[in-house]
């Protein structure tokens, strides 16, 4: 019985909800341009994506009694675990610039070596031009490759990002629709320690819409950016 209590893994406490933000579906502004609305979706579309930040860890230095003579210099305590192990952040050339992964449902991690090292996708390093975040999707579609976006953009690129892939996912796509006629989104802030997570959560009604400008062959949307965007606190995780 002993065994098994010590064999049974910690529980990780839950996820601590920092900010919500919440805009309701409304309709798409299609400005000057002269719309036909072909078809519209009998019902709505609505998908999530996490975005894990980098561990912001930064250890304390540990000093203990020196061995030398005088006894003025500390010595410091050398990491151990997987802090000590874990492979150097990605950089991307662009310098001031995210690196977001893209990655499927589970987060991007191997398996341990032979050696028992360990690759893991988040990072020691603090926020800087070096550091990334990994995205994977809450449903069990693949990876969609790499992409970068600028700093000054943290939170705003990450919704405008999920609102892209919502437009370019096999959902929309089997509807036949190439537009949102109307669409809203919810932002969620998570922390955990020194674990931060950004959920985003995009949803609208799929139509297909032609006219100037517009066509089924090489569609261009009518909106840029998700509506109310300026209301999104732009802050890194």
């Amino acid at each position: 019985m002993r065994g098994l209590l010590l064999s049974r893994r910690a529980v990780q406490p839950a996820w601590e909800v920092v900010d919500h933000t919440v805009v309701a579906p409304v309709p798409a502004d299609f400005g000057e341009a002269d719309v036909v609305i072909l078809f519209i979706a009998p019902r709505d579309v609505s998908k999530t994506y996490t975005f894990d930040a980098p561990f912001l860890f930064q250890p304390a230095l540990d000093p203990e009694p020196s061995s030398s003579s005088n006894g003025i210099l500390p010595r410091i305590k050398r990491l151990s675990g997987s802090w000590r192990r874990q492979r150097p952040p990605l950089t991307d050339p662009a310098a001031g610039r995210w690196v977001i992964s893209l990655s499927g449902f589970k987060r991007n991690r191997t398996a341990r070596s032979r050696s028992g090292s360990t690759s893991s996708s988040y990072s020691t390093s603090t926020i800087g031009p070096e550091s990334y975040l990994t995205m994977y999707e809450s449903s069990s579609y693949s990876s969609f490759g790499h992409r970068t976006l600028s700093r000054s953009t943290g939170t705003r690129g990450a919704l405008i990002l999920a609102r892209d892939q919502l437009l370019h996912s096999l959902v929309l796509e089997s509807s036949g629709g190439n537009v949102l006629l109307y669409e809203g989104w919810a932002v969620t802030r998570l922390r955990r320690g020194c674990e931060r997570r950004l959920q985003v959560q995009y949803y609208g009604r799929p139509a297909l819409v032609v006219g100037m400008g517009l066509g089924n062959n090489d569609p261009i949307l009518p909106r840029t950016t998700p509506p109310f965007l300026d209301i999104l606190e732009d802050t890194a995780l």
